[in-house]
């Protein structure tokens, strides 16, 4: 196969945009498990009729990959298919974490010292448990995270005040 390459008009030298063909394509793979993952919940949905109670999904093994801020992490979800179990976004369910692009200094910084905190408590490829797996109004991926000696990771952070206790609706402001 040719590679591909664009000649910038100011400069003589050539931009490969193979890298970028590669990136986009990783993008859209992703975009497409998730679009299965959300059709596949949907379906299973729709199975049960007219549910108004929240669904959960059980309690499952993953690892952690990456934390992401103070109440997201990325897993791969142990016996799963990696269609739909490998590189997903969880929300730590019942709490909110300051956000790193938050609207004051005080909350970027507090922000940053939850993940931090994060980080030391699920170093990556820490095996963890996810409790109470459910859907948020997202469709993301919500649940406790269950730390391996126990901790609840959601109590450990409250305690720490690093996050509030969230029950999904409106959130109070970290800029006060």
């Amino acid at each position: 196969m040719e590679k591909c390459t664009i000649e910038k008009l100011s400069h003589s030298n050539k931009i490969s945009i193979s890298g970028y063909l590669i990136m986009y394509q990783l993008k859209f793979i992703k975009a497409l498990c998730q679009l299965v993952i959300c059709i596949s919940i949907s379906l299973i949905l729709v199975e049960f009729g007219d549910v108004k109670e929240e669904i959960s999904y059980g309690d499952l093994q993953a690892t952690v990959l990456k934390v992401i801020d103070g109440d997201t992490i990325d897993v791969t979800i142990c016996n799963v298919h990696p269609i739909i179990g490998q590189a997903i976004s969880v929300r730590v369910d019942a709490i909110d974490t300051p956000e790193i692009r938050g609207k004051c200094e005080a909350e970027k910084q507090l922000a940053i010292k939850a993940k931090n905190t994060v980080i030391s408590l699920l170093p990556i490829g820490s095996q963890i448990t996810l409790k109470n797996i459910k859907r948020d109004m997202y469709f993301r991926l919500l649940a406790e995270v269950v730390l391996p000696d126990g901790t609840n990771l959601a109590t450990e952070l409250v305690k720490l005040d690093l996050a509030r206790p969230y029950d999904g609706k409106t959130k109070q402001s970290w800029c006060q």
